[in-house]
């Protein structure tokens, strides 16, 4: 079987597995190791030791630059709200790894992990030198002073947030404000000096001219907001479904369905019959059209309801009680791995 890398570097190598592993020298995975233990983040994710290797013990299967080049290959636009979104996490996380003693000073698009229900986590503590990311990775982005030879800074990490952020633009659809300013009459706007004087600060050569910390970078963002009253805010739910739609398209979490006789073959796992589970069956269905159709929007109760009981008219009430034991049945059957529930729906 061949060996995925989603980072292959001279100092360290990350193995798409799964499960997730990273190999490199004893000294830097000990470094690595120690950082990502001593950060407090849900979108850090933790690591144990495996003879020679780290294992990243979340349920990543891809890495962000895969997932940007699918978004790139299918020509589709994310709104501005979930890019907002992808950046207050790297904010969150990267102020998580600040608040323990860690700086990044470098990120790349693989330098985020991405789960096959949408979830994404940020690797990269604890790594320096040449397990840091080089400037020909896809969407890296390093702070200049490293190339000095200077340490990693929280004023490193907002230059390097406030670029990751500006990598996605091109698959982002822009508010019309902002997109105004890329006009000829709109660079007299004070949208567009607000967004010149940010990018001027954040993202300014020398460190000493930046805002110090990830707090200062958010208040550069606030200012923004009053010049900008069409900004949406952010979409994490957009966020989690556009990565879930991505790794399926990737094949991060394969399903194998057999329509005739009615199972379905969860990764790694025996085939779940439901061949005379007639009800399990039209949900399953329900479920596997929305996933192909839906751009992983998840089902509502009600919608469910329509498809395991198409002819009956059921009190609300009790429509949702039939509906959580069935899909209790579903996750008891084998379908617990992929079968989610998110924004209180189904999918």
């Amino acid at each position: 079987m061949t060996d995925r890398l989603l980072v292959d570097r001279p100092g360290l190598r990350v193995h798409a597995g799964p499960p997730v592993r990273i190999t490199g020298s004893t000294e830097t995975l000990a470094v690595v190791e120690t950082a990502h233990a001593a950060i407090d983040s849900p979108h850090v994710p933790t690591l144990r030791r495996d003879g020679d290797a780290l294992v990243v013990d979340v349920p990543a299967v891809r890495g962000l630059h895969e997932v940007v080049a699918w978004l790139g290959a299918e020509g589709a636009k994310i709104d501005y709200g979930i890019a907002i979104a992808f950046n207050e996490l790297l904010m969150d996380a990267t102020e998580a790894g600040h608040r323990a003693g860690y700086a990044l000073g470098a990120l790349a698009w693989s330098s985020v992990l991405a789960g096959a229900d949408g979830r994404l986590w940020l690797l990269g503590f604890g790594f320096d030198g040449s397990a840091r990311p080089a400037p020909t990775d896809p969407g890296a982005c390093i702070a200049p002073e490293l190339a000095l030879g200077l340490p990693a800074s929280p004023a490193s990490d907002v230059f390097v947030l406030h670029a990751m952020l500006r990598t996605l633009l091109p698959y982002s659809t822009l508010p019309a404000s902002y997109a105004a300013t890329l006009t000829p009459e709109g660079r007299d706007a004070p949208l567009h000096a607000a967004m010149v004087s940010l990018a001027q600060r954040a993202l300014a050569p020398d460190p000493a001219l930046r805002p110090p910390d990830v707090a200062g970078l958010r208040a550069l963002y606030r200012d923004i907001r009053p010049l900008a009253p069409d900004m949406p805010a952010k979409d994490r739910a957009g966020l989690e479904r556009v990565v879930a739609r991505a790794v399926s398209a990737l094949g991060g979490r394969i399903l194998r369905v057999e329509h005739r006789a009615r199972t379905v073959t969860p990764p790694g796992q025996a085939p779940v019959e439901l061949g005379r589970r007639a009800l399990l069956w039209r949900l399953v269905e329900r479920l596997l059209e929305a996933h192909d159709t839906a751009r992983g929007e998840p089902l509502t109760t009600e919608q469910l309801v329509e498809a395991g009981w198409p002819d009956e008219k059921i009190l609300p009430e009790a429509a949702r009680t039939r509906l959580y034991t069935a899909i209790r049945s579903l996750r008891k059957a084998g379908l617990e791995e992929v079968l989610w529930s998110r924004d209180g729906g189904y999918l």
